[in-house]
């Protein structure tokens, strides 16, 4: 079994509710927070110095989308793991995302349990894919 915990983490959305709410609750699940990013700019210095092991990102980004993020967070390390936070369920926009690399993607409004799966079954997968 795969260990999840103690894994770093970036968290980028400009919702800040959002983010106190995954923050508060990922740490509870003993993952570590390394940085919050409420843009563009900030997610990619964040991602660049902090190297995380997994960057939650939300799609709908002032001025610079989420799949813009993406592909810049990919050009950086083609290896990240990146799942995708849609509040509007637009299927369409996260299958581009997938097919730009995400991993995977978790609407804004499933429940925590939910979001918490996606997040531990996907490390767990990604883990498996880069050993």
């Amino acid at each position: 079994m795969h260990q999840i915990k103690n894994k770093r983490i970036l968290l980028v959305d400009n919702n800040e509710h959002y983010i106190r709410f995954l923050k508060r609750r990922l740490l509870a699940r003993n993952f570590e927070i390394v940085g919050e990013a409420r843009n563009s700019k900030q997610a990619i210095e964040l991602f660049k110095s902090e190297k995380p092991d997994l960057t939650l990102l939300e799609f709908e980004m002032p001025s610079i989308n989420g799949s813009t993020i993406l592909e810049e967070i990919l050009t950086i390390n083609p290896d990240a793991l990146v799942i995708m936070l849609t509040g509007r369920g637009d299927i369409a926009a996260m299958q581009l995302c997938m097919d730009k690399g995400a991993f995977h993607y978790i609407g804004k409004d499933y429940p925590f349990e939910t979001v918490f799966s996606v997040i531990a079954e996907s490390l767990k997968k990604f883990a498996e894919i880069e050993s």
